[in-house]
């Protein structure tokens, strides 16, 4: 017999169909149509929801019936939430078994046990890979042998390796094929009868490790998985496959987010986009005081009305000039934060990537990996100067080392053969080019710096130990002519040695030698551009992520920044505010910023209010990571599980199920009429069965959720048409000005500097927050503040075009271009 290996996944995944049907246990299934219909096999995969209660085990609820009796109140919450859940994954399981022959095993569980749950499996089933591997190339080598001994009967060898490799049973399968004039026997689905006499398809059992489909509440444990290879890339799913409807389903935005690489690892919750910020404005007040209403749609900011607010506040007695949130709008400050984390499950450093320890006082010391073409120093005989480490192949815990600073290279504009070259990664770090013949077209050179070598004293040509010597090219390059005790110094040369480290100690960072017995943690920068910061820059109202922005040495010199500062300082030294009187409906107003949605501004009166949009809805990095579906590397079938996912995106009545349970046990459903539309709402009849709506799907498939708080015997449903009101705020929606753009993948940001940066930020602030009257305020713009020197290396603010690569401006200016072309 001919026989193949395949492992036992590849052998589960690739049965062929099996002409049989899924039922549901409650239906009557024909016979002949289960040998008929040739669709997928059936299949069992599990889903991972996250619970805000306690999903008990059926083992659990037993043990608590055992341990309090049946009349004790935690059994009787405990079993009705059981009861609740059970009955939504079988009712989950009606729908899934007819329409794809799909069983569903679904898991709720808590935030404190979920992801170490999936974790576990996760690792798992690595691990299962691992053996599986293992147990293939273990059986090849055992066939080939006994082949060789002179077996015949593969099965036989099948059989034999089995007994002699007990380790590996469930972790291969073989498959026998037909000797030629055998008879096939044609493999037919199992089915079973239920208790009521009715066929039913025959699933099989879940794996060991098996994860299909799993929903991550965290961007940080997004990305976590897709870096450890745990989630499946699903771009072909949703171009070819079955997931192709659901761009139609879910806002472009959020496909855009989840790529990585080119690779689409999840889909994020279909859900409402940012906010807007209106400027509400008194049409009829606007005309008494003589102000054009058709130019109304022309300000962009506070300060094109303070002179209205100003007239009205003068005269109006009973109108409150300005109420709602006094700020100023579309202003981006490049503000910047970083914490210290912890990094798990470490088998190694990666290449260029700093890591920290942490130290006893608190405070972080950073290490760096030994890069095996980077050009190593250490201190030569009585520490005088800094050597090179000869044929260094790795980093010794007893040796300080060192390695020169940014400051010690310059850019090299030609090539020579007979100089030496280094190149940065950007990181800081300069290696060694070792057999450089010609400049790689678009890679940068460096070259070492003439303040880095002194000339070596003519009246004594002693060569020291450990002490390198160079002599300098006609065109001006540095080559090592040898080194050590026994150098030879030729007569008519000049050489030069490194310079003294204690004459310019900044030349020089230590590098710490480690090996991975402890905890490392790397340096993640956030930036926040809702935050004050001495670095921002105006923006328009529609600018997206594909319009360049400049930056501002200091932010008030931007005079539309600086207009509204003022305009707010002369609103409220002069009284003319009362951040109260819009929850007031007794109380008049001439004008009004207000952040909301779509429907929030829909009850102020349009034909008595001008509505103007100050700032749209933006997608922003860290909101669109933040409830996200995904298909596991552990998955039976990525194809069978992506049918769930766009069941869970596509179809209000499966996503209603998985949301809110039953209708008519866990709910009941109304309509809501508005403008002609009947609107759907529910009342909650029951806490037994509660999940997040923003957890569970595609928002705008689903019923409006009741407030978190909700009492179905006292509170209303949220608003009916919420959802209609949503779409179109998605559709106004831009991208924000830096979207996509993350300080921790490409470039490196001085630390020290990101300090510096808050620290004279919240400086500058808290003098602007100290002023009282418009003068002050003046008086404090004119000042400004002034940029330290460890700061403009970061910041360099005052030239857009620098080339520094630790500056903020060249990483922003880098970045866009790559992305942008421009």
């Amino acid at each position: 017999m001919k026989k193949r290996l395949i492992c036992l996944l590849m052998s589960i995944l690739m049965i062929v169909p099996m002409f049989l049907i899924a039922s549901c246990a409650e239906e009557v299934i024909d016979e002949e149509k289960i040998k008929d219909d040739a669709s997928n096999f059936a299949i069992t995969l599990t889903m991972y929801l996250l619970s805000p209660q306690k999903v008990h085990t059926a083992d659990e609820i037993a043990d608590m019936l055992e341990e309090k009796g049946i009349d004790d109140p935690d059994y009787k919450e405990a079993k009705a939430i059981y009861d609740a859940h059970e009955a939504v994954e079988a009712a989950m399981n009606k729908i899934t078994k007819s329409k794809y022959k799909i069983q569903l095993n679904v898991y709720w569980y808590t935030i404190d046990e979920y992801y170490t749950i999936i974790e576990e499996k996760l690792v798992g089933f690595d691990g299962e890979l691992e053996m599986r591997a293992e147990a293939k190339d273990a059986y090849d080598e055992y066939l080939s042998k006994k082949l060789k001994e002179g077996y015949t009967d593969e099965e036989d060898i099948y059989k034999l390796f089995l007994q002699e490799f007990p380790q590996y049973e469930g972790y291969i399968e073989v498959e026998f094929e037909p000797e030629e004039g055998e008879e096939t026997t044609e493999f037919v689905e199992e089915t079973i009868k239920t208790e009521s006499g009715f066929t039913e398809l025959k699933y099989p059992a879940e794996g060991k490790n098996q994860v299909d489909i799993l929903y991550i509440g965290d961007p940080s444990i997004y990305n976590k998985y897709v870096e450890n290879d745990w989630l499946t890339d699903i771009s072909t799913q949703i171009s070819n496959g079955s997931g192709k409807v659901l761009p139609a389903y879910i806002n472009a935005a959020f496909f855009d987010a989840m790529k990585t690489d080119g690779a689409v690892y999840g889909l994020s919750t279909n859900k409402v986009i940012g906010e807007y910020t209106y400027l509400l404005v008194d049409k009829t007040l606007y005309q008494e005081y003589s102000y054009n209403v058709d130019e109304l749609e022309n300000v962009s900011s506070i300060a094109d009305i303070v002179d209205f607010v100003k007239d009205v506040g003068r005269i109006e007695k009973d109108i409150v000039p300005f109420t709602g949130e006094l700020i100023t709008t579309n202003n981006h400050f490049w503000s910047m934060k970083y914490d210290y984390v912890l990094a798990k499950d470490l088998d190694d450093f990666e290449e260029g990537k700093i890591y920290y320890v942490k130290n006893e006082d608190g405070t972080y010391s950073h290490y760096r990996k030994f890069y095996s073409n980077m050009e190593y120093f250490e201190e030569g005989e009585g520490g005088h100067y800094i050597v090179p480490a000869e044929e260094l192949t790795s980093l010794s815990l007893s040796t300080s080392y060192f390695v020169l600073s940014p400051a010690a290279y310059v850019k090299a504009e030609t090539f020579n053969a007979d100089a030496t070259y280094y190149t940065t990664d950007g990181y800081g770090n300069f290696f060694l080019q070792k057999g450089l013949t010609e400049f790689a077209e678009g890679v940068e050179y460096y070259k070492l710096d003439d303040s880095v070598f002194v000339e070596v004293n003519k009246d004594n040509y002693k060569a020291a130990e450990g002490v390198a010597y160079y002599t300098k090219t006609a065109s001006g390059e540095y080559k090592k002519a040898g080194s050590g005790a026994n150098f030879k110094f030729a007569s008519g040369t000049t050489y030069y040695v490194v310079k003294d480290a204690s004459q310019d100690a900044d030349m020089y960072d230590p590098y710490g030698a480690f090996e991975l017995d402890g905890e490392y943690y790397v340096a993640n920068i956030t930036m926040t551009p809702d935050e004050f910061s001495i670095i921002g820059s105006g923006v328009k109202k529609d600018a997206e992520v594909s319009n360049q922005i400049g930056f501002n040495n200091t932010l008030a010199s931007d005079s539309s920044y600086a207009a509204q500062l003022l305009a707010i300082k002369e609103i409220e030294e002069k009284g003319y505010y009362d951040a109260d009187a819009l929850k007031n409906p007794n109380k008049k107003f001439a004008a009004a910023i207000v952040k909301g949605n779509a429907g929030d501004i829909a009850e102020y009166d349009s034909e008595k209010y001008a509505k103007i949009i100050l700032e749209y809805p933006r997608v922003d990095n860290s909101t669109m990571k933040d409830n996200v579906f995904s298909i596991a590397h552990a998955t039976k079938d990525a194809d069978r599980a992506m049918d769930v996912l766009v069941l869970l995106n596509t179809d209000p009545e499966f996503r209603n199920l998985v949301q809110y349970g039953i209708a008519g046990t866990n709910y009941t459903l109304s309509y809501t009429e508005i403008n002609g539309v009947d609107y759907p709402q529910i009342k909650r009849l029951n806490n037994s069965y509660l999940m997040d709506i923003n957890t569970t799907g595609n928002l705008f498939i689903a019923y409006p959720d009741p407030d978190p708080d909700f009492d179905p015997d006292t509170d209303d449903a949220m608003p009916a048409d919420i959802w209609a009101n949503a779409k179109l705020q998605n559709r106004d929606s831009l991208q924000e000005i830096l979207y996509g753009f993350d300080l921790n993948t490409t470039f490196s940001v001085d630390l020290a500097a990101v300090n510096e940066l808050a620290a004279i930020s919240a400086e500058w602030k808290a003098k602007l927050d100290a002023c009282t009257t418009v003068d002050e305020l003046e008086d404090v713009i004119a000042e400004g503040y002034k940029v330290t020197s460890a700061l403009e290396a970061v910041v360099n603010a005052t030239n857009k075009f620098s080339e520094d690569q630790s500056s903020l401006i060249y990483i922003y200016n880098q970045w866009f271009k790559e992305n942008h072309g421009k």
